[in-house]
């Protein structure tokens, strides 16, 4: 048993319907929104998918173009431009309750930090840092055991520097 990373897009034919993190708002983006989100371009959506098998989603995240407001950045995170800083949003996370306590997250995690790290050396496009905009204080004590750092006001957003990941792989 393996696993697969692919984009909604290279693997279109998924067994969805299926997919419960526990999060209702969740399970009906994937359901429900995901392709109009993608086909929209708000996002992209990428996918875990368990092989061999029958395409069932196992877990999936999305990225997308977002700001940090300058005001939100702790002392030791400020710029010289008075500019909001760009950033990749991971905005959706989730993995099916069938996978959650396994170790599935940071694997999931790595194929998104695999790919956002891509965009930046290849020159793709500009950003300095990745953001969450977490749900719940569940959410929240996740990213920061990942080393994602709150905004000053917005307590349940988060940042962490692009070069972090950089280092790291």
């Amino acid at each position: 048993m393996g696993w697969r990373f692919c984009s909604l897009k290279t693997f279109p034919t998924l067994q969805k319907e299926e997919f419960d993190c526990g999060e209702e708002e969740i399970n009906n983006y994937l359901k429900n929104l995901v392709e109009t989100a993608d086909e929209a371009g708000f996002s992209r959506t990428f996918l875990m998918i368990l092989e061999p098998g029958d395409a069932k989603v196992c877990g999936f995240y999305t990225l997308s173009a977002s700001t940090i407001p300058v005001k939100e950045l702790p002392d030791e995170y400020k710029q010289p431009l008075p500019f909001p800083i760009p950033a990749i949003l991971i905005g959706q996370f989730a993995i099916d309750r069938v996978w959650q306590g396994q170790g599935i997250s940071r694997l999931l995690l790595a194929d998104a930090y695999r790919r956002i790290c891509l965009l930046f050396e290849q020159e793709i496009i500009g950003f300095q840092a990745i953001r969450v905009d977490t749900r719940n204080e569940e959410a929240k004590a996740f990213w920061l055991k990942q080393g994602f750092v709150p905004f000053r006001k917005t307590q349940r957003s988060l940042f962490l520097p692009v070069r972090t990941v950089l280092r790291e792989l």
